[in-house]
């Protein structure tokens, strides 16, 4: 079975579970690493994303951006903590939840992380020594290595890397830098499928962007990740109310933060959602820039709403590939678009969509 980019039957996942098996699960955190097979009720976990659901009995806890107080506090409370890198989030993120869990933990606590050799296991395991002093082998299955450190912490050394972030300089969307961190998407640069929407966007008039010339009232941003889409929005139409839809938490944080630097939290609210609520608000338009991983089920799930909330109203999306999302917007939206049109670009399609006249 797979969870959010976590197979419980993958030996390294194996490895974590029988190595924390005993450990009472009131004491054990798991750090972004999914469920772990074996475990008694009562653990705690770290979450990402909306969508990593709490199995029987977990208590889980989203993962957001330090605070002031997190970054001062005392040793934590944990005996063991468990960490199974996301290898789709980047090493940066990885070492982001090694010192997650190592500050986590109470003296002579145990952190625990399994990885392959041969994808970076020696680096992460270098990183944990860094932060914890020592750390050893402690079982091998398949490729994958158990790697065991417990000892004094250095919290300097984790507060490095549980502190990293980033500044993305994009004047089309905002003149204020945007903060981003280790974990979201395209956390170093604007992403090209954005920069393609908004782009073409900014260089057309209201009517080629929503059929009149009239200004939106309200404007969603569906999968926003850090919130260039909607700012650049606030930015364009000032009097605009702006919802800001993204499942990733640390995204919604940066969404809030980003807003604030560009002078626009007023505009925009972030919602931490997988996909849009059960209850409609009228909308004028929708700008998307969906996940380019996503299946079938998923991406027509996102867009089977769209005429409750479009009822008129127009959609853009920028993708690769327009014929999936041309084919679900017939199939799975009801009404169908009035309008639908396809505009190629340099590297990408957008997809333009209107309900009602």
């Amino acid at each position: 079975m797979s969870h959010e980019g976590l197979n419980i039957d993958d030996p390294g996942v194996i490895l974590l579970g029988h190595a924390v098996a005993d450990v009472p699960p009131s004491e054990l955190l798991l750090v972004c690493s999914g469920p772990l097979p074996g475990l008694r009720p009562g653990v705690t976990r770290l979450i990402t994303d909306v969508r990593e659901r709490p199995h029987a009995g977990e208590r889980c806890l989203p993962l957001t951006l330090p605070s002031a107080v997190e970054l001062s506090a005392s040793p934590g409370t944990y005996a063991a903590a468990v960490v199974w890198p996301r290898a789709h989030l980047g090493k940066d993120f990885s070492l982001l939840c090694l010192a997650r869990g190592a500050l986590a933990l109470r003296p002579g606590g145990d952190l625990f992380c399994a990885a392959r050799k041969d994808k970076g296991g020696g680096s992460l395991a270098a990183a944990i020594e860094e932060m914890m002093g020592h750390v050893e082998v402690v079982e091998r299955s398949r490729g994958y290595h158990l790697y065991h450190a417990r000892g004094e912490i250095d919290r300097d050394a984790a507060l490095r890397h549980l502190g990293a972030r980033y500044e993305l300089h994009a004047p089309l969307v905002s003149e204020a830098p945007l903060a981003s961190v280790p974990g979201v998407f395209c956390r170093r640069h604007l992403d090209d499928g954005t920069s393609a929407l908004l782009g073409h966007l900014n260089a057309v008039d209201e009517r080629q962007i929503l059929g009149h010339q009239r200004a939106p009232r309200a404007v969603i941003d569906l999968c926003a990740g850090i919130g260039p889409i909607a700012l650049w929005a606030a930015k364009r139409w000032p009097s605009a109310s702006i919802l800001a839809v993204e499942s990733n938490l640390l995204a919604c944080d940066l969404i809030a933060e980003n807003s604030r630097r560009a002078g626009v939290d007023a505009q925009i609210r972030a919602l931490a959602s997988d996909g849009l609520p059960a209850t409609p608000t009228p909308t004028d338009l929708l700008l998307a820039n969906p996940p380019t991983h996503a299946g079938e089920d998923e991406l027509g799930r996102l867009l089977a709403p769209l005429p409750r909330w479009l009822s008129p109203g127009d959609a853009w999306f920028v993708v690769n590939r327009p014929g999936r999302v041309v084919s679900l917007l017939t199939k799975k939206t009801d009404p169908s678009p009035s309008h639908l049109d396809v505009l190629e670009v340099p590297g990408f399609a957008l997809v333009h969509a209107r309900w009602g006249a």
